[in-house]
């Protein structure tokens, strides 16, 4: 009996923030309902009642729908696409080259495995999310990491570009050069990347 009302107490005092640390989330099909619908799903989802207040759970609401992109929430998120960006342009030497590798399983899943774990100093998937969506770990860069999984932002973006910007970096963002990356190694990287947007 003790033990029950101990665990009633104790989680009448947590349920708040679990409201607006958002624990109780609700599918993407929320992305297009009112805020008030939004706050009826969520007390109904999460047996809540009155345990959150209404102004707690449209913060949820703003929070979830800002960036349907739940960048905390991995897999979930869709990033923006078309994803409007003004990167400088590559020198004329890198716009013009082309990926020297063959486009086969091999080169994508090393490209992969630079992309997820291996790229020093960082693994790539930090700021571009797992999913190469922009939606990565770091949600405060500005301007959003590139969404490799958009076919209308990529289709415009060259081999060479994205060769530049690897070892080069990219000035007025905080994509950094990757310089212990060999030519083959940021060819493999391209090619995996091209396959998110297919």
């Amino acid at each position: 009996m003790v033990f029950r009302i101990a665990v009633k107490k104790y989680f009448g005092y947590l349920m708040p923030f679990m409201c607006v640390f958002g624990f109780f989330p609700i599918n993407d099909s929320t992305a297009e309902i009112s805020p008030l619908q939004y706050m009826d799903k969520l007390k109904e989802r999460s047996c809540l009642s009155d345990a959150c207040t209404e102004s707690q759970l449209l913060l949820v609401f703003k929070r979830n729908r800002s960036e349907r992109l739940l960048h905390g929430k991995g897999r979930r998120g869709s990033g923006f696409c078309p994803q409007a960006r003004s990167t400088p342009s590559a020198p004329d030497e890198f716009l013009k080259m082309k990926n020297p590798l063959e486009i086969n399983r091999d080169n994508r899943e090393k490209g992969k495995a630079l992309f997820q774990y291996g790229a020093q100093p960082t693994a790539c998937k930090v700021c571009h999310g797992s999913l190469g969506n922009g939606m990565g770990i770091m949600p405060g860069l500005n301007p959003k990491p590139r969404n490799f999984a958009c076919k209308e932002t990529m289709s415009k973006v060259s081999d060479g570009q994205i060769f530049y910007i690897i070892t080069h970096g990219s000035q007025g963002t905080e994509m950094p050069a990757f310089r212990f990356l060999s030519d083959d190694q940021v060819w493999q990287i391209i090619i995996y990347l091209r396959s998110l947007s297919k």
